[in-house]
């Protein structure tokens, strides 16, 4: 704990480097406390360690909405980016990333604005362009055609009871 005044200002301490600083620009000497040095590493070594969780959590939640076996059937068919002739700008987000946040919101009935984007490491506008993107190549189309093969060649799937459901299939004005 530093020395303090009568008023509660901290003493200045000769010698001290802890607790003395420069204030800027003046070439004044400002009281500091004692130990800011230690609590500037700690605090250092706290955002390295939130860094490195808030990644894990991220992974996380990737590999929970987006499995393994999910992403290798969904990554062949998710359309390569045209590459950009003039180079240069951010990185592209993972694709991944942006089919376990897409996955979260469906199953979540939530709207976009609920996305919690920050989860998945990456802005809910990216999302939505993804989305937007893809939804327009047919990605979800070819998904869903891929699951139904694979399920196809398990023999999971007994044809003979399909259903078409008319909210999918639009029935025609006097089809019956």
């Amino acid at each position: 704990m530093p020395a303090k005044h009568a008023a509660g200002e901290p003493v200045l301490v000769r010698g001290d480097p802890d607790s003395l600083r420069m204030r800027a620009g003046t070439g004044h000497q400002q009281a500091v406390p004692r130990g800011t040095r230690a609590l500037r590493a700690c605090l250092r070594w706290t955002d390295v360690n939130l860094r490195h969780d808030l990644l894990f959590v991220i992974e996380d939640m990737i590999r929970t909405w987006a499995p393994d076996d999910f992403w290798e059937v969904a990554q062949p068919l998710i359309p390569v980016p045209a590459r950009q002739p003039q180079g240069g700008g951010k990185r592209r987000a993972d694709d991944r990333a942006v089919l376990a946040a897409v996955v979260y919101l469906v199953q979540g009935g939530c709207s976009w604005w609920k996305l919690p984007a920050q989860m998945f490491g990456l802005s809910r506008a990216t999302a939505h362009r993804r989305f937007t993107e893809w939804t327009a190549a047919g990605l979800w189309e070819r998904l869903h055609h891929a699951f139904l093969n694979q399920l196809g060649e398990a023999a999971a799937i007994a044809w003979s009871r399909a259903v078409v459901d008319a909210i999918s299939v639009r029935a025609e004005k006097g089809a019956i």
